[in-house]
Order: structure tokens, then sequence, then C-alpha cells
């Protein structure tokens, strides 16, 4: 009986140790596979974080480069107004002194018409004296003659 309670109690203390020994190793690979999934996860976050910072970064890139080229384009825009605002000036210019050499041409040409014909009329009015002064010679002399005849 002694030896049948001794086997007995080994084998219940053989289960038993059996059954910490099962439980340990379940807890075990509970905890191992805890620390996998929780690692999986972490990494998954870190993936994500990194494809965020990248996606954030080329997007604020692109945003820049946008702007770069939006600002070289006004730029160039500013620089065309410009030279299309000096061309225009250039051509009021011209046309400026386009406009005073034709006012002098115009000016020099009426002073001439003027000077000759103050001349024309000087001469003229010259002529006439001349001619009356002959007039009178010719009448005075005629008189004269007439004069000398009766």
């Amino acid at each position: 009986r002694v030896e049948q309670e001794r086997i007995t109690a080994e084998k219940l203390e053989a289960e038993r140790l059996e059954q910490e020994r099962i439980a340990a190793e379940k807890a075990e690979a509970e905890r191992i596979e805890q620390e996998r999934i929780a690692a999986e996860k972490a990494e998954a976050e870190r993936l994500e974080q990194e494809r965020i910072a990248a996606e954030k970064a080329e997007a604020e890139r692109l945003a820049q480069e946008q702007q770069a080229a939006e600002q070289q384009r006004q730029e160039q825009q500013a620089r065309l107004a410009e030279q299309e605002a000096a061309m225009k000036l250039e051509q009021e210019r011209a046309a400026a002194e386009q406009a005073q050499r034709e006012a002098e041409q115009i000016a020099a040409e009426k002073a001439e018409a003027e000077r000759l014909e103050q001349e024309r009329i000087a001469a003229e009015k010259e002529e006439a004296e001349r001619l009356e002064q002959e007039r009178i010679v010719a009448e005075k002399a005629e008189s004269e003659r007439l004069e000398q005849e009766r």
C-alpha cells in the first residue's frame, strides 16, 4: 500500500511537473509571440513613418520646384514687360524726334517762303517805283519837248 501511495505520489508529482513545464512553455511561447507581434508592429510603424516623411519631403521638394519655376516665370514676365516698356519709350522718343525734325523743316520752309515773298514784294515795289520814275521822267521830257515845240 505504501509502495502504491509512493507510486501515485510520484505519478501526481510527475503530472504536476509536466503541467508546470507545459504551462511555462506555453507562457514562454506566448511571450515570444507577443514580442514578435510588438516588433512587427514597431517595424510597420517605423516603415509607415519613413514613408510619410519621404512623401512629405517629396511634396516639399515639388512645392519648392514649383515655387522656383513660378518665380522664374514672373521674373521673365517682368523682364519682358521692362523690354516692352523700353521699346515703347524708344519708339515714342524716336517719334518725338521725327516730329521735331518735321516741325523744324516746316518752320524753315515757311521762313524761306516768307523771305522769298518779302523779296518778291520788295522787287515788285522797286520795279514799280523805277517804272514810275521813268514815266515821270518821260512825261517831263515829253512835256518839255512839247513846250519847246510850242
